[in-house]
């Protein structure tokens, strides 16, 4: 196929294909141009960066970038080598977009990591991820097992934002002045954590006592034994940097109820006479015999009690309360003594001089039965004094206290 079209001449000539595609697609550039349908580019320095909708647009996207790298370095900024043009490419951008690609064109200012305090900034870097490392890294610091809550007592922010480029700081240069370990920078952080700190006590089991005055003074029975219980208590723990600051009224809660011990104490005055089931020394003296074997020219070579010297007419007492069963003379004892105690023991005293109770007689501990002798088979003045139980004679001197 040819394409025709009429010279200056009025003649007309004939031109190549490839001259009247070219001369078709300019002429409908113009006409998208003509009509506004490419809208309206952005150029910076003769290179078209994206184009807006239309002339105003592309100016507001323009004050909108200048305004914000003006904000980042800190004075009003004039975009240089910046023009508005229809499209000849068409491309259109969003405003977002576009504006980005402008602010990318602008060598004064990085795309970086800002942090804010209270609305302040501090500074930015372009290691994000460093910096909120940082960040996470102090909250950690002051957080333990019982922390419920963490978080810094200032509004921290993080924001993705073009800034100045000379101004880059390093993520330490950041620690130096965030830290909270640093107590000289204004822009410290202080980390508030709230901890729930849960302790276990134990409840001590109390003691009621019930008097029997049929019972014997002393004599105790226990009905219901006592048991210890538990609760935990539980409190809130505000801190500051590791520090408290404030501290909630416990909350306590009975895991296990303590079980009151329950006694039952007898209150009856105690009976003079009864046997209180220890001994003591029957007379003041120095031990001539002990029990046991014994090489003597005199009495039995199995010796069954205690001799107890002394000297003629020294009191003889009881070794503990009971009841006289024996009170006369006896052979080889001579005249001899023997109380019957309430656990069934019987006590003998023998070689005396005088005796001074009798049978049936009901004595305390301590009080005088005799009086020391040498009568019966005895080799001098003193008091023979045993302990039977089960009529089995024992050594005194594991009975008697000391």
């Amino acid at each position: 196929m040819k394409h025709y079209r009429r010279n200056s001449s009025g003649k007309r000539r004939l031109i190549p294909a490839a001259a009247a595609a070219a001369l078709c697609a300019a002429a409908a550039g113009l006409a998208v141009i003509l009509s506004g349908g490419a809208g309206c580019a952005v150029y910076m320095n003769g290179t078209e960066l994206g184009a807006a909708a239309s002339r105003s647009e592309a100016n507001e996207i323009l004050d909108s970038a200048r305004a914000r790298v003006s904000r980042a370095l800190g004075y009003e900024y004039e975009l240089s080598g910046v023009s508005v043009s229809p499209s000849l490419t068409g491309r259109r951008m969003a405003a977002d977009e576009l504006e980005l690609a402008i602010l990318n064109e602008v060598s004064e200012v990085v795309q970086m990591y800002s942090v804010y305090v209270d609305g302040e900034p501090v500074g930015s870097t372009r290691d994000g991820a460093g910096l909120e490392a940082l960040l996470e890294g102090y909250l950690r610091r002051y957080s333990g097992p019982d922390t419920v809550s963490v978080s810094f007592r200032q509004d921290v922010q993080t924001v993705k934002e073009y800034a100045a480029a000379n101004g880059e700081k390093t993520v330490e240069e950041l620690d130096a002045l965030l830290s909270p370990e640093n107590l000289y920078s204004s822009r410290s952080l202080t980390v508030v954590t709230v901890d729930k700190v849960v302790t276990s006590e134990v409840l001590y089991h109390g003691c009621k006592l019930t008097e029997d005055p049929t019972r014997p003074a002393g004599e105790r029975t226990v009905l219901t034994q006592g048991e210890d219980g538990e609760q935990s208590v539980t409190v809130t723990v505000t801190c500051e940097n590791g520090l408290e600051t404030a501290r909630s009224e416990p909350v306590i809660q009975v895991l296990r109820a303590p079980v009151t011990e329950r006694l039952v104490v007898g209150t009856r005055p105690a009976d003079e006479y009864a046997s209180r089931g220890m001994y003591i020394w029957p007379a003041n003296g120095v031990v001539t015999c002990p029990f046991g074997y014994r090489d003597s020219w005199i009495g039995s070579s199995n010796h069954q009690g205690l001799d107890i010297g002394g000297v003629y007419g020294q009191d003889i007492v009881a070794a503990d309360g009971g009841e006289v069963i024996f009170a006369d003379y006896d052979g080889s004892y001579g005249y001899v003594a023997r109380i019957r105690h309430d656990n069934g023991a019987v006590t003998w005293y023998a070689h005396c001089s005088v005796l001074c109770v009798s049978v049936g007689q009901r004595v305390s501990q301590g009080e005088k039965i005799a009086e020391m002798g040498a009568t019966g088979l005895a080799d001098g003045e003193h008091v023979h004094f045993e302990i039977r139980i089960d009529d089995v004679p024992q050594d005194p001197l594991n009975y008697l206290s000391w």
